[in-house]
This record gives structure tokens, C-alpha cells and sequence, in this order.
């Protein structure tokens, strides 16, 4: 079994050797007979034997290079900020990028010294090992060594993770460094390299595979699920997959792919877990440090002990009026004359009061008040005397709190006319709370597609990307809860538009200062008024008659302005859906797989394409490059 001494040599039975002199020989091996060489005697090396050879190797060009670039804002010069936490991919891609054949060949006698160390620890027989050299004797009159990229990729059949780890580093480190730190075309050929290719554009029978095979692999394909799959189109399979968390969509975001890789490697299939949230894309090792504001000096002051305050009760002191100042007596006169008119109202009606009192008043005969011509009926002159000018100013104050409370349902009857207070609905908050109403129900309508997938656009991609970033939870939220939102909204929008009742705009207030963001609710309690209406009581004669018929006679237009504002409201109705309606066909013609021939129409098809759709939706055979 070969050993090293105490010299540093490299000793077996046929002999000792100079390390420096053999690993300069064995650089000359080719990574191909590397391979068959270890797979003969079936061993494998740890990847991490070839990461730490590069982390020694590129660690000085690394750090100058960074010098370099640092007053640039090039995005080479960021990735390389994140060399340490590289995969093994990324340090071999970094190797060919520098393409510097001097960092080559220390990377390969670097290997080689590393290599050594390793058959020593694992006891590989002096046989085998001598096999080797015979090799490097023979490779080194070649005078050529083989290209490290050649080399590197040889060499991936034989190195092997840890357990848990894929190119070198955990799960957590893997999206950390390769979000923050790679290109896609990186990222496809680590996604090559562990047997998980990531699609770049599928075809519906592509597609169509791999949800099979994936359905195989988790054991739950039936034939009536293949059956009913195979008639489907490519937006549907697209659906069931995104459903059944089956990562095959043509237009997968970074972090989709990397998830892509992870779920679908062998190395990390059994351990891996889908991420709860986006912070695990985020370099949670380098806390942002704060910088507290100064906190003033608190400067202690001897403390007072507060005297106590006595608060002494005001008296609103009666206010009495000098009537050397204001004469009342064109006022008192016009009290006296109300008061006569009133004494005069009485003497001819009979009026029934209604008192509704746990206390039962005794009863009382009220005999027929015999009034004389110089009778007038006022006060007692000697309660009117009391505090005069206080008792005349508490009569000619204008207040309604004796006044009779006004009922829709119970009219009051004043001196022979009816009065009522009865619902207004005030049509142009109405009018616009539908229109607001309307605007929410689209917008909740189009949340509900977009939360579906329903609607791909190059201008929809952020918002695309916010709803696949939700979680599990608040996506079956957003998905039921927006398209419940939208037709309470288009509810609203249809009863605003009619005559509604004040108890329905009441309930539709209540609803709507939810689902309308609070400003369709205000709009709708305020379109609830009132209107007073008096009512006079008269004898229908043939005069009454045949004067009511002059006057609606003389006002024809009423019912005129009523259909015309009906007819405004049908118009802008239809145009709105009419707008809607070609809009939904225009995108239908961008987005559905089989309109895809719709520019081949002569004359109409280039016209649609270059002036309507594509300036509205973007290029449909485009889209994967707004995902990247």
C-alpha cells in the first residue's frame, strides 16, 4: 500500500517518487482513462475534492478581479462578490471563463496532489496505482495535456455529493447562490448534469410525457386519468400540472427552475421541500445593520409636585333681556293675532289626542267652552309675566323639538294637508356607485383569470409573478374569493342601474363598503334622500278633474326625460360590453394555441397581428423571454 514519508515522497514497492515530479506527469492523463481507471477498481471521489482545488486555484484572480470591476456596475463583477459559496458548477464555469491556460494547469497538478492524498486514505493497491504511472509515462511524451474543460466534464461521472447536497452544497446554499449568482444557461446545464433538463419550449405531446411520467413515478396514473389527459389541450395540461405541483410550464422563472432541480434530481428528490415563502432567496448571513438615531440627552429636572387645582362650577347666569334697549311689542302683537287665529281654528274642530303613558290621567268631562267675542284665548297673564323678555325669546327661537316627528309610513295631518316623508333615491351617486361597481367587478374578474393563469401578457408578467408567490392558502383565497367579489360588484351594478329600494340600498351599502373598497359603500348611503311631500285633501269634483287633466296635458315631456335617461344608461351599457367583448376576442385570437395561424389570413390576418394584437399583447411565440 503506498504511503507518504517523512521526506514527502510518494513510496510504493517498485519505488519512491518526487510528488512534484509525478503530479506534473499525471496532469498529462487524460479525464477519460481517469474515469475507466477509478471505475475498474470502484472508487469515487467526493465533489468537494475538486471544489476545494478550485477555491484555492481561482481565489487570487477572484479578488483582483473584483478590484478591477468595482467601479463598474456590470453583473459579472456582482456574481463574483458570491464566489465563496459557489457550487461546483460555478467554480468549473469560472475556470473557462478566466481562459487562462496557466490557471488551468495549476488547477490540474492541483487535482493530481489532492488525488494522491486521497488513493493513500482509501488503501488503493500499489498494483493499480502503478498502473497509473505507466500511463503518466506514457501521456507525458505527448507533451499535451487535455483541455481542463474536457477534463472536468469526464470527471463528473465519478464524483459524488454528500448526502443531502446537490453540486456540492445543501439544498439552502444551492437557490441562495445560484438565484443570486448564475445565468439560466447555467443553471439548464446543472439541471442536465443531475438527469433533470429543465424544458425551454414544450409541445403539447412534450408536455403531455412528462406529466405521465411524473404521474408514474408518484404511482397515482390510472388509465381514465391518461385517457381524459391525452384529449386535453396544452392550456389545460398546463392547468393540471400548476394543480398538481408539476413543475413543466414553457415560461418557468428562476426561482421556478431551481425548484425545478431540486425536485426533480436524484440527489435531492427525497429530502427536498417546497419553499414557504421568498426568503429563502435571501442572504439571511449578512444582516443589514441599522443605524440608530442619536438618542437626546434626557436632562432630569427636579421634579414639582403639581398644586392642586380647584374647579369651581360655573353658573350660566340667566340672560334678561333690557327692554329699555329691544321693544317686543310688534312681536307681542303678531302672538296676540296667532293666538286669536288659533282660538278661532278651535272653536270649530274637535281633536282627538292620543296619549300613549303608563300613567292612566283620571277622566276628565270636557264640556263645550261657551267663548264669548272678547274672549281670547292666550295664557294666564300672570305665569306671562314671569321673566317676560326670557319667555319671549324661547317663542321667537326657531326650534323643531316640538315640532311633529315626520313618518313615511304614518303621514301627519296638519289643517287639512297631509304631510309625508318619503324615499328619494338621488340617481347620480346611484349612477356613480355602479359605475364604480362595475369597475371592481372587473378587476376582480381579472385577478380571478390571472390567479388561474388565464391571462399571459408581456405587460401581465409582475403580476403573474406576484400571484405564483403567494402560498398555498391565499392562492385558493384569491382564486374563489375574487370571482364571489366580482359578481357581488356586477350585482350592484345592475340593481344601482334600476329603481332600488331604501331597504335594499341599505343592505347593498353594508355589502359594498366591503367589496368595493369602502368608496362604493359611501356612494350608496348617499344616494338615500328623503323628500317631504304635502298632500292636500280635496273634494274630486269635475272641475278638480278636468284641471289636473289641463296640467298633464300642459307638461308631455316627463315620461320623455325619463325614457331618455333610460336610453343613456342602456347605451353605455352596451358600449362597455361591446368594448369588453372585443377586447376578450382579441386576446382569445393572441392567446389560445390553435389561433396561432391567424396571420396567415390574407390581407386581415398581417393586419391584426402588426397593428392590434401585437401592440396590445406583445408576441405570443416570444413570451419566455419576459421569464428570465
Amino acid at each position: 500500500m503506498a504511503v507518504f514519508n517523512k521526506e514527502g515522497l510518494f513510496v510504493t514497492k517498485k519505488g519512491k517518487y518526487q510528488v512534484d515530479d509525478l503530479v506534473t506527469k499525471l496532469s498529462f492523463v487524460s479525464g477519460t482513462y481517469l474515469v475507466d481507471f477509478l471505475q475498474s477498481i470502484g472508487l469515487t471521489l467526493p465533489r468537494k475534492l475538486r471544489m476545494n482545488v478550485l477555491f484555492k486555484v481561482l481565489k487570487e484572480p477572484v479578488e483582483r478581479t473584483i478590484e478591477e470591476r468595482k467601479s463598474l456596475a456590470d453583473e459579472m463583477g456582482y456574481r463574483l462578490t458570491w464566489f465563496s459559496k459557489f457550487t461546483d458548477t460555478q467554480l468549473v464555469n469560472l475556470l473557462e471563463w478566466y481562459k487562462s491556460t496557466s490557471l488551468g494547469n495549476l488547477y490540474l497538478t492541483g487535482f493530481w496532489r489532492d488525488f494522491l492524498d486521497y488513493i493513500v486514505v482509501k488503501g488503493v493497491s500499489d498494483s493499480d496505482i502503478d498502473r497509473l504511472f505507466t500511463e503518466a509515462d506514457n501521456a507525458i511524451k505527448t507533451n499535451k495535456r487535455s483541455l481542463t474543460l474536457d477534463f472536468n466534464k469526464a470527471l463528473n461521472a465519478v464524483l459524488y455529493d454528500e448526502n443531502g447536497e446537490i453540486d456540492g452544497v445543501t439544498q439552502a446554499q444551492f437557490r441562495l447562490v445560484t438565484y443570486e449568482a448564475t445565468t439560466l444557461t447555467e443553471l439548464r446545464g446543472i439541471g442536465e448534469k443531475y438527469n433533470a433538463p429543465i424544458p425551454k419550449r414544450l409541445k403539447k405531446n412534450e408536455m403531455l410525457q412528462v406529466i405521465l411520467d411524473k404521474l408514474k413515478e408518484r404511482n397515482e396514473l390510472t388509465p381514465e386519468l391518461e385517457k381524459k389527459l391525452k384529449t386535453q389541450n396544452i392550456i389545460l395540461l398546463e392547468r393540471f400540472a400548476k394543480d398538481h405541483d408539476i413543475k413543466v410550464s414553457t415560461e418557468l422563472k428562476k426561482e421556478e427552475i431551481i425548484e425545478f432541480i431540486l425536485s426533480n434530481a436524484e440527489e435531492t428528490k427525497s429530502t427536498y421541500f417546497v419553499p414557504q415563502s421568498q426568503e429563502v432567496y435571501e442572504n439571511l448571513d449578512e444582516p443589514v445593520v441599522k443605524k440608530e438615531a442619536p438618542k437626546p440627552e434626557v436632562k432630569i429636572e427636579p421634579v414639582v409636585e403639581p398644586k392642586p387645582v380647584i374647579i369651581e362650577p360655573t353658573m350660566t347666569p340667566n340672560v334678561v333681556v333690557n327692554s329699555d334697549v329691544i321693544d317686543y311689542r310688534p312681536q307681542l302683537d303678531k302672538l296676540t293675532e296667532a293666538f286669536n287665529r288659533l282660538a278661532e281654528s278651535f272653536k270649530d274642530k274637535e281633536f282627538s289626542v292620543n296619549i300613549e303613558n303608563s300613567i292612566k290621567p283620571e277622566s276628565v268631562v270636557v264640556q263645550e267652552p261657551v267663548i264669548r267675542e272678547e274672549q281670547v284665548v292666550r295664557p294666564q297673564p300672570t305665569n306671562m309675566m314671569v321673566n317676560q323678555e326670557a319667555l319671549i325669546q324661547e317663542l321667537l327661537r326657531e326650534d323643531d323639538s316640538d315640532a311633529p316627528e315626520l313618518d313615511s309610513e304614518k303621514p301627519f295631518d296638519i289643517d287639512g294637508k297631509i304631510i309625508t316623508k318619503e324615499f328619494k333615491y338621488k340617481r347620480g351617486f346611484g349612477v356613480f356607485a355602479a359605475l364604480l361597481s362595475l369597475v371592481f367587478a372587473v378587476l376582480f374578474a381579472w385577478l380571478y383569470l390571472l390567479s388561474f393563469g388565464l391571462l399571459v401578457a408581456p405587460f401581465l408578467v409582475k403580476a403573474n409573478q406576484m400571484v405564483n408567490d403567494l402560498d398555498a392558502t391565499m392562492k385558493l383565497v384569491v382564486n374563489y374569493g375574487t370571482i364571489v367579489l366580482a359578481l357581488i360588484n356586477i350585482y350592484a351594478f345592475i340593481i344601482l342601474l334600476r329603481k332600488p329600494s331604501k331597504q335594499s340600498l341599505k343592505v347593498l351599502g353594508f355589502i359594498t363598503l366591503f367589496t368595493g373598497f369602502i368608496i362604493t359603500g359611501l356612494f350608496v348611503f348617499a344616494s338615500i334622500g328623503t323628500k317631504v311631500q304635502v298632500i292636500e285633501q280635496k273634494e274630486e269634483t269635475e272641475i278638480t278633474k278636468l284641471t289636473e287633466a289641463i296640467k298633464k296635458m300642459s307638461h308631455p315631456d316627463h315620461k320623455r326625460k325619463v325614457k331618455k335617461s333610460r336610453g343613456f344608461m342602456f347605451g353605455l351599457l352596451a358600449f362597455i360590453t361591446f368594448v369588453l367583448l372585443v377586447f376578450i376576442v382579441f386576446y382569445g385570437i393572441w392567446r389560445l394555441e390553435f389561433t396561432y395561424g391567424y396571420e396567415n389570413i390574407p390581407f386581415i390576418g398581417p393586419l391584426l397581428r402588426d397593428y392590434i394584437i401585437e401592440p396590445l399583447f406583445g408576441s405570443a411565440h416570444d413570451m419566455s423571454q419576459y421569464y428570465v
